[in-house]
């Protein structure tokens, strides 16, 4: 899923999907108030990996999940982990839209060449990776990949290194940080280099 840009609508429900939602939300409330003493009493097994706020944000899904029995339990679970995770990778991300935003504004250029942004983004801060570890070309491409931007090859001069363009990154700019503001390539912030040092 891609957040919603500001230009694009959204249909409306129509009379007879709220109809039809009118008989589900009835249904859901007779459902819980006929199991509302064991999910009062549930205590949900943590085996999704999240810890403290995380878990207890699940907590109530997954006692409903246990309680419903079947296949939910363990889809539950799996929906827990996994959007738990893409959102904690998607903002990592962000982070790093904004940082090649600041990039690309600083250098006044349309495209850059794969090492020469990643050089960019370290020196944000001045400083290496948590782990010690730079940010690679790879790890670039791992993380842009979830925004559908990759490397190209183009041409610069004499060369014709892998890299990007600015206009890759405008849908993904208008998409996430319409409401962020400008970064400096030169601004002190918080550096998306340690998000990437498990790549």
């Amino acid at each position: 899923m891609r957040r919603r840009r500001a230009d694009e609508s959204i249909i409306p429900l129509s009379a007879t999907a709220l109809v039809e939602l009118g008989q589900l939300s009835q249904d859901v409330e007779r459902w819980a108030l006929e199991n509302l003493d064991q999910l009062r009493s549930s205590q949900p097994v943590n085996s999704t990996g999240l810890i403290n706020r995380s878990f207890d944000n699940w907590f109530p899904l997954l006692a409903i999940a246990d309680q419903a029995g079947g296949h939910w339990p363990e889809l539950a679970r799996k929906a827990c982990s996994t959007l738990s995770s893409g959102a904690e990778d998607q903002s990592a991300g962000v982070r790093l839209l904004q940082e090649i935003r600041g990039v690309f504004e600083s250098s006044g250029r349309d495209r850059i060449s794969s090492d020469e942004l990643c050089r960019a983004i370290q020196e944000l801060d001045d400083r290496r990776y948590q782990d010690d570890q730079e940010l690679t070309k790879r790890r670039l491409a791992v993380a842009l990949k979830p925004f559908g931007i990759g490397p190209n090859v183009f041409r610069d001069g004499n060369r014709t290194p892998r890299g990007y363009t600015r206009a890759q990154f405008e849908d993904a700019f208008v998409r996430y940080l319409a409401a962020a503001p400008v970064r400096s390539a030169t601004a002190q912030h918080t550096s998306f280099s340690a998000e990437l040092s498990t790549v």
